[in-house]
Order: structure tokens, then sequence, then C-alpha cells
């Protein structure tokens, strides 16, 4: 192999050399270009995973590199690797506008190599992949004998390719890290930090893949600079600091041999038109799927492992908390019930459900005193049905959960007294849910079914006098199901007029095309909920969705000539929870497919895999199911 002289650093895979940067710019405008959308009364949109739009408007961009010269030095690259053979002497194959570049290396997920080059000579993409290599040959696991070089050439093969190439660096302004960090689009730019002529660069493909802040990656830059772990105004004035961020091109393979990809934000975007009834019920049983994936059995005990780290291939917490198996067993007997769910499938998720309420009676009863797991557990067993066949028969360890179960909820609310104190606010809601629909599992002589109704009904109407209503979207789907669980069919709704304003509130705040421009379109169908401590959509705007599906198809709260306004913006929405959700193009930066695929992420740049997420989104998918279901036999 012919390795020319290449500085790199073995510690964090960030090299970086004399680069010619720009005077300082300023960032423009968002691009906001209003797009039609055109959304019938019957979800019939087709998913389209779009080979990126964004590609080309980023190139469009001053000092991007196009999307063309970035395929053509990514095959280059590829060459190279496949052949595990980098020319010695400098290879000019950077696109126009280059100013850096980055190649990571992985075999069955896992990073051998990264290289990462700041300069503007031509030689990025070279200097970027010998670095990359230089490092897979010291980490590959391959023997060190006489056959290496060939071993290393077959496990080459293996390998996928990842290449990111940086257009023109822009100065950062901001008095602290979080300041600077605040200006950059995070998952779309890189971040970078220049001392004199030396730089170091953290890419978002990078970023992404170890799910770190853009604020983290300039202070790792930092570091990487030998600078001391001081506030940013003093690097500036001490050491002379400019923190930078700069767009990126970004190619990368799914799988070995497979063509690459262009990404944002670490993905594919999903068109404007992404929600069909084929997709969402792909989605829901991937989803479920996922969620079943957690189970570990260790002695016969088949525990259900906690919140996913793919970047980590890691749980943490190891093991679900009780209120999350219970919440989990809810939704999948929810969707075992589906219509459009396949028999075997059904069975299979009862089943997981059902070893979960069972997991809860025989090793967490203790558990039961929480009103809030009490509840998700009396929310769970109301939607049970049968057990499936091959489960252990019930015993006295099922009577005694749910009798503990059923105490502590009736005990969490009195008409005369009010709320139990102990119980947060937003958590109410859930206790109201499982009074409402506990009737048939609550034991009559604890609470007969009428009276059991009546304190569901005296809890409901007190959420909806003391909430306000901008506060009743943190307390969905759950208060709005339990106030239609108790109303006849036909009934008018006493909280119709409160839950139409939430709804109202909730479209104000969802993220139009206008809005996302070419900026973020991955954003587009999220939410901003302004009292939150994230002012970026997150997963979280699947509760108030999952109601709002059940709302569309209640003519008591949906008009028939509301229905076609209503159905678009919830389809913007569920093309938001989609695109949370982990497909094939996002495997690239993840070790597991079976235990990723499927999950949604907290957020399109945090990769997370919550259990709170995946349980919201089900719901919210599973519930716009019915609803269309229902348009069609009413409205048809």
């Amino acid at each position: 192999m012919r390795w020319g002289c290449l500085s790199n650093n073995p510690r964090t895979g960030v090299s970086g050399g004399a680069a010619a940067l720009p005077p300082r710019n300023t960032r423009g405008a968002a691009r906001q270009r209003p797009i039609a959308l055109a959304i019938g009364a019957a979800l019939t949109c087709i998913l389209v995973l779009s080979p990126p739009p964004h590609a080309a408007a980023a190139a469009a961009t001053v000092g991007m590199p196009g999307a063309a010269q970035t395929l053509e030095a990514y095959h280059e690259v590829s060459a190279w690797v496949r052949a595990w053979d980098a020319p010695a002497e400098p290879s000019f194959v950077d696109p126009e506008g280059a100013h850096s570049a980055s190649v990571t290396l992985r075999l069955s997920g896992v990073i051998v190599g990264r290289g990462t080059e700041v300069v503007t000579d031509g030689t990025a993409v070279w200097r970027a992949a010998r670095g990359a290599m230089l490092q897979a040959t010291e980490r590959a696991p391959v023997a060190r004998d006489a056959l290496r070089d060939e071993a290393l050439r077959d496990t080459a093969q293996r390998m996928t390719i990842d290449v990111q190439i940086g257009g023109a660096m822009i100065p950062l302004a901001g008095a602290t890290f979080s300041d600077a960090a605040n200006q950059v689009s995070h998952g779309v730019e890189g971040v970078a930090a220049r001392v004199g002529q030396r730089v170091r660069a953290y890419f978002p493909g990078a970023l992404l893949s170890a799910n770190t802040s853009s604020a983290q990656g300039l202070i790792a830059a930092c570091a990487d600079l030998d600078l001391p772990p001081l506030g940013l105004d003093t690097l500036r004035a001490d050491h002379g600091v400019i923190l930078y961020r700069f767009p990126v091109q970004h190619l990368a393979q799914t799988e070995p041999g497979e063509e690459p990809v262009f990404l944002f934000r670490g993905g594919r975007v999903l068109s404007h038109a992404a929600v069909s009834e084929r997709t969402l019920r792909d989605a829901s049983r991937a989803i479920v799927r996922h969620l079943m994936s957690r189970e570990l059995r260790r002695d016969d005990v088949h525990v259900m492992m906690g919140d996913y780290q793919p970047w980590l291939d890691s749980y943490d917490p190891l093991v679900a908390s009780p209120v999350q198996r219970a919440l989990t067993a809810y939704a999948l007997f929810r969707h075992a019930s589906g219509g459009w769910v396949d028999r075997a499938d059904g069975v299979r998720a009862a089943r997981f459900a059902w070893t979960q309420l069972d997991l809860i009676a025989a090793h967490d009863k203790a558990s039961l005193r929480d009103p809030v797991v009490a509840s998700a557990f009396i929310a769970a067993a109301a939607h049970a049905g049968a057990r499936p066949p091959g489960l252990r028969d019930r015993d006295e360890r099922d009577d005694d959960a749910l009798l503990a179960a059923a105490l502590r909820t009736l005990d969490a609310y009195d008409p005369d007294a009010g709320w139990d104190n102990a119980i947060p606010d937003a958590a109410r809601a859930l206790v109201a849910y499982a009074l409402s629909v506990g009737a048939g599992v609550i034991p009559d002589d604890l609470s007969p079914p009428d009276e059991t109704r009546a304190l569901a009904r005296s809890a409901t109407r007190a959420l909806f006098r003391e909430t306000p209503p901008g506060m009743l979207v943190a307390m969905s789907p759950w208060l709005g199901w339990a106030e239609l669980a108790l109303l006849d069919e036909g009934a008018p709704v006493p909280a119709a007029t409160a839950l139409r304003e939430m709804r109202e509130l909730v479209w104000r705040h969802q993220i139009t095309v206008a809005d996302a421009g070419d900026d973020a379109p991955d954003f587009l169908g999220g939410v901003v909920f302004t009292a939150s401590r994230s002012m970026l959509p997150n997963w979280q705007a699947a509760r108030p969705v999952a109601l709002l599906a059940t709302m569309l198809a209640d003519p008591r709260l949906t008009d028939a000539d509301e229905t076609g306004a209503e159905l678009a913006r919830l389809s913007r929405s569920l093309r938001f929870l989609l695109q949370l959700t982990v497909d094939d193009a996002l495997m690239h930066m993840f070790r597991d497919r079976d235990r990723a695929i499927g999950g949604v992420r907290a957020s399109p740049w945090d990769q997370r895999l919550q259990i709170d997420a995946n349980v919201a989104t089900l719901l919210a998918i599973d519930e716009t199911l019915r609803a269309t279901a229902a348009l069609r036999e009413t409205r048809p």
C-alpha cells in the first residue's frame, strides 16, 4: 500500500491543515418557497423517499459543493477503499467550493476509520480518505500476518463508506458556545474552530452518529486545538479563537456495495405527500416489531429493556420502568384489535403485552402503589381481551395486582378533596382515563361500574375546569379520550369547545411548508410547543395527534365540511412522525438493524429511541387508521 506523509490525530480521527478561510459573512434569510400541498379527503397520497431536493438547494448556496461533483468524488473514494490502495501523490478530486472533507468507514455499523481535513487546495477528499484508511488499517479485525494486505482488501468489501464535503466557512458570533451553536443548523451544518493556521472541524454526520450537539462539537474542536477548558470570551481574548459553521454535502451507503444516497440531517427527507394508509400500516407494524425487539429472556422472566441508544447499541436504562411496560401493553392491545392488523401479528402483539402485565403482577407489584403506574395498568387491562395460547394460566397474582392497581387508581381523586397532590398535573389525565375505561375490570365489590364512571366523570370535569386551554395539549390524548369514553353514542360532548380550541392551538404551532422552507424540510408537520424547553419539533407532537385523529372521525367535533382541511393538517403531522422513524437510510450510522429499524427517534437530531416516543407514535398512527376507516363508512 502506498501511503504518503499525512497528519492524523489517532485519538479523535480529526485532522486539519492550513486553510484559506473566507472573510466574515452573514447568514442569509431562510429560503421559503410556498409549495402547493394537495391532500385528498381520503389518505391516498404516495410515500416518496426523495433523492434529495435539499442537495440541489444546498448546491445553490454560495460556496457549496455541487451534488454531481460530490458524487464523482465519492466514487473516487469508493475505488480507493475497495482496492485498499489510495494514491501516494495528491489527488485533486475535491468539488468546486470544497473547503473540507470527512470520510468515515464502518464495518457492521462500527466506525473503523475516520479522516477529516480542512484544506482548500483541492486535496481535502484525498487526505480525508487516506486518513480514514490509515486508521482502519490499525483498527480492522484482521490478523497481523503475511496475508494481512489481502485480508484488508477482503474486509474493505464489507465496509460502508460515508463521505461529507464542506463548503465555505462562516464565522459564528455569540458570547458562549451555546450562543454560537444556536446559529448552526444542527445535523445539516458542520462546526469548526481555528487558532492561527490550525483548524479542527466536526461534520454533522459525525455529530449525529454520536448523538452529540453542535455546542459539544465546538467545544471538542477547541479541545483538539489543545486549548484550555475556558469560556468562549476568554478563548477569543487570550488565544484568538474563531468559531465557524459550514454547509455540507453528505453521501453514505446504507449497505456495502449499494449505491450511496444523499442525506439531510443524517437521513432522507420524506416528501410532502408522505402519508398513505399503506405507509401508516407499514409504520405501525414496524414500531410494534421494534418495541417487541426489546424483550430479553432471563430465567423464564421476559424483561423489557429500556430506551435504546442505536449509536452505542445499548439500553439506558437497561430495564424499562413499570409505567413504560404498562403503557406499551396498552398500545399493543389497541394495535392488536385493529381491523387492518394481520391475525398472527395481532396475536404476537397481544402475547407481548400480556407478558408485560404478568411481569408487573409477578415481580413489580409494589410499583402499583404509584397512581400513574396503577392507572396505566388499569387502562391496559381494560383493553386486554383474552389471553393468547401459550401464556401461563391466570392465578392469584393477577387478582392481587388488579386489586392493588384499582385501589390506588380509585384513591387518586376524591370529588370533595380533589386530586392527590403527589400526582403530577399532566399525569392526572391518565388517571381520569383509567377510571373512564376501568369500570369493566375494577372489581364490582370495590367500586360498582356506575360509581366508577361517576368518579371518572367528576375527575374529568375537574381537569377541564382547572386546565387553561393552552395546557390541554400536555394532557393529550388521555383527557380527551376520557371525555369521549364516558359519553353515550351521539350524546353532546361537554368539552367540545375546549377540545376544538386546543386543536386550533396545535395547528397554529404546526410547521408548514412556508415555515420549513429549504433549510428544514424534515421539520414539516412538526409542532413547536412554546412552553417546552425545546423550541424545535420532536416526538411530543404524537400525543395531541393521537387525540386529533379521534376528533377527526367524530361528527360532534369535526363537521363534514371541516374534514378535508383537518385531514390535511393531520397528514402533515403524521409525515413528521414518519420522518422520525428509523428507515434504511438512517441505518448507515447505527450498529444493529434488527434493534433500530422501525423505532421512533426523539427528534430529527436526537437518535434516542425512547419507549415513550414509540408508544405515543404508535397510538397516533393506529388512531388515524381507525379514523379513516370510520370516515369511509360515515362520509364516503
